[in-house]
């Protein structure tokens, strides 16, 4: 590599969320960047010992549909559900959304979409 030319390599930066479900309506978890996310984990927590209802899925960028990744089921007392490798288009938005406020905490790791990095060479 010559003087001047610079390397160019993509960077991906993995940020953590942590929500608790406060209320009974969809609350989003992450939403897409204009180049989609990766969720590489989520973990929702029943902290209770009750049993409210979890449902899990990506709402779409016009925000009309929703695409289920877990329909409502309801969870048994310090019950834990994961999820691995959820892929978001541009504008997606994964959500939850709980039965009971104040008894699920959702937390996980996303991959921001890659910007440029360039470095001399």
């Amino acid at each position: 590599m010559s003087e001047g030319q610079y390397l160019t390599t993509l960077i991906g930066v993995e940020q953590p969320f942590k929500v608790i479900l406060a209320g009974t309506g969809a609350t989003t978890l992450v939403t897409a960047g204009q180049n989609g996310t990766r969720v590489t984990v989520i973990r929702c927590a029943n902290v209770t010992a009750n049993t409210p209802t979890l449902a899990l899925g990506v709402l779409s960028a016009d925000g009309i549909s929703t695409y289920r990744l877990r329909g409502v089921v309801a969870m048994t007392a310090g019950q834990v559900y994961k999820d691995y490798d959820v892929r978001l288009l541009p504008g997606e938005k994964l959500q939850a959304q709980a039965g009971t406020g104040n008894e699920i905490h959702c937390t996980g790791l996303y991959v921001d979409p890659p910007r440029m990095l360039s470095t001399p060479g």
